[in-house]
């Protein structure tokens, strides 16, 4: 697609502030991301996602459809429009409290998978970063040119995690077996870190005992909490993280199709 033709559609909608490095349009069925001229690697997002067009459908990512090009020059991507989609960080925001965790237990479900069947990783992992489609209840991780895909890097590097972890990944020097045993590290941490973030406030001035008090009022194993008291109180890069969804006890999972 040329990013000429889409820009001139009379059907297009400009999105609001999605992000620094690009614009976001969408119409009746798709979504578009235009990057700036000056957006950080450009060629390595190209390359993941002609990967993604060229290889068969991910289930755990939003479907990619198209790229944008200006003058043979990639400057975006197109993926599916799902009107009913909210990012999973929304529902705690608006008090949909069960629904947030059983998002939560699924998104950490397909992460596991993006890991160990196409060792994809998020790197960028945060809850407005996966989105709900309320209509269908699936979830979908979205924003995926900042991932790290078919050992394909990105410039991007996680050096902090809301300036409380100081975690820094280098591919310098290291076998690629290495950097994606800490970059699956890293999505484990920077899940359970967010999840803290959104849920108890994590900069909000706690102490590790309030936060743990709070914690054990949810559906957590022992060892889970177990987990969150180490995240807390040690060095978490010498933790060996399980994934979200296998810190919670046994529970009833609530449909996430919300919009009928």
């Amino acid at each position: 697609m040329k990013k000429e033709e889409l820009l001139c559609s009379s059907s297009l909608e400009k999105c609001g502030d999605l992000g620094s490095e690009a614009h976001y349009y969408h119409d009746k069925n798709y979504f578009y991301k235009v990057f700036d001229v000056d957006a950080l690697d450009l060629e390595l997002k190209e390359k993941k996602c002609r990967w993604l067009l060229e290889g068969k459908a991910i289930d755990e990512l939003i479907p990619l459809l198209d790229l944008i090009w200006e003058e043979e020059e990639f400057v975006g991507h197109v993926t599916r429009f799902l009107p009913s989609s909210v990012p999973v960080k929304d529902l705690w925001v608006e008090g949909l409290k069960p629904f947030y965790e059983e998002a939560l237990f699924q998104t950490s479900c397909k992460l596991q998978a993006l890991h160990e069947s196409y060792q994809i990783f998020v790197q960028d992992m945060h809850f407005q970063n996966v989105l709900l489609d309320q209509k269908t209840g699936e979830l979908y991780f979205a924003d995926f040119d900042s991932f790290v895909i078919n050992r394909i890097p990105s410039l991007w590097r996680p050096t902090s995690m809301y300036d409380y972890f100081e975690y820094y990944t280098s591919l310098e020097g290291k076998d690629y077996r290495d950097l994606e045993q800490d970059s699956c590290r890293y999505d484990k941490l920077a899940f359970l870190v967010s999840y803290l973030e959104d849920t108890v406030g994590l900069l909000g001035g706690y102490t590790a005992s309030e936060l743990l008090e709070q914690l054990e009022q949810r559906n957590f194993t022992q060892e889970g909490l177990r987990i969150f008291e180490k995240i807390l109180i040690e060095d978490p890069r010498r933790i060996d993280l399980p994934y979200f969804h296998e810190m919670k006890k046994g529970e009833e999972h609530p449909s996430l199709v919300l919009v009928r």
